[in-house]
C-alpha cells in the first residue's frame, strides 16, 4: 500500500510539472489587457508562429494589431535560450 502511495505522489508531481512552460508547455499567457499581452514561451519547443494567433486574436477583440514591444525585450531565464517572455503592444 505505501508503494502505490508512493507511486501516485510521483506520477502527480510530475504531471503538475509538465502543465507549465519549459516542462512539456510550449507556452502560456502571462497577462492581458485593452492595452497589451505578455507571453512566456519555451524557445526550445515553441516560436512566435505556435502562439501568433493567440496574440493576434486577442488584440482583434479590441480592433487592435499586435505590436512587439520594443521597451520590453524579450527576457531569457536560461544562458541557452529556454524560457523567453516577450510583450505585445495592442495598438491601432
Amino acid at each position: 500500500m505505501k508503494d502505490i502511495a508512493i507511486f501516485l505522489f510521483i506520477i502527480f508531481t510530475v504531471n503538475g510539472c509538465a502543465s507549465s512552460v519549459g516542462w512539456g508547455k510550449k507556452f502560456e499567457v502571462l497577462h492581458k489587457n485593452s492595452k497589451s499581452i505578455t507571453v512566456k514561451y519555451d524557445s526550445v519547443l515553441a516560436d512566435f508562429s505556435d502562439f501568433s494567433s493567440v496574440v493576434d486574436d486577442h488584440c482583434e477583440k479590441y480592433g487592435k494589431e499586435a505590436v512587439p514591444d520594443e521597451r520590453k525585450d524579450s527576457q531569457s531565464n536560461s544562458v541557452f535560450g529556454g524560457i523567453q517572455t516577450v510583450t505585445f503592444l495592442c495598438e491601432k
